[in-house]
């Protein structure tokens, strides 16, 4: 991993929180693999989170039925700037990642 050390503690707590997607979680591990210093902080990371209570997941809970719907109609009821059509189109788009959502 490469960038600054805060770009490297923001990959590491997603790591250790689950949220990473596929790619970035794969590039921890392999990171983790070669670098013992890695490893250290990744373990300095982890007792903080369980200091302060957030090591662990909060249960998920499903979004309301329709609720992206609803939203973007919301939005395309708004027009400012010409951002209708804009937003008209997104919500009209095939939605290809989904979300986990919960309350905490």
């Amino acid at each position: 991993m490469s960038g600054s050390s805060d770009e490297s503690d923001a990959l590491l707590v997603g790591y250790l929180l689950g949220s990473l997607e596929p790619e970035e979680e794969a590039a921890v591990r392999a990171a983790l693999q070669r670098d013992p210093a890695l490893r250290e902080r990744l373990a300095q990371l982890a007792a903080r989170l369980h200091e302060l209570g957030m090591d662990r997941r909060p249960p998920l809970v499903e979004p309301p039925h329709g609720l992206a719907d609803r939203t973007c109609q919301k939005i395309v009821g708004y027009d400012a700037a010409g951002w209708r059509q804009r937003v008209a189109a997104a919500c009209a788009a095939p939605r290809e990642r989904t979300f986990r959502w919960s309350d905490g």
